[in-house]
């Protein structure tokens, strides 16, 4: 995957300018307040510089798309699904799926009848 280019910069700039004008608001940042200023006179200013930073922003964005599924995934796994498998083993059953041969054979003898109204339904 390559990147493409947006149809407006200066759309991406004043998204840029306004997150960062969110996070001084509700995270009292000073450096996003200046960040803000910075980003949305540079990219009002110039066209080639509005480019520039909408290039740069959505090579970040295409980075993060390349690693952030990954440390998601991690941590699911090993914060969420670890703990529980886990827990399951000291809790659980300790035989759920039979998988252990009780006798010389893994074969369970069935006593059903089957008649044509039990194939109408399979699932």
């Amino acid at each position: 995957m390559s990147y493409q280019p947006s149809k407006d910069p200066q759309r991406t700039v004043l998204v840029i300018c306004m997150g960062m004008l969110l996070f001084f608001v509700f995270a009292d940042l000073k450096w996003a307040l200046y960040t803000a200023l910075f980003v949305g006179l540079s990219g009002a200013s110039s066209q080639k510089i509005a480019v520039l930073i909408d290039s740069l922003w959505m090579r970040l964005g295409w980075l993060l798309g390349l690693v952030m599924p990954k440390i998601i995934l991690g941590a699911v796994y090993f914060l969420l699904l670890t703990p529980l498998a886990l827990l399951s083993r000291i809790i659980g059953p300790k035989d759920t799926l039979i998988l252990r041969a009780r006798s010389g054979s893994m074969f369970i003898t069935i006593q059903r009848k089957f008649d044509h109204a039990y194939f109408e339904k399979t699932w």
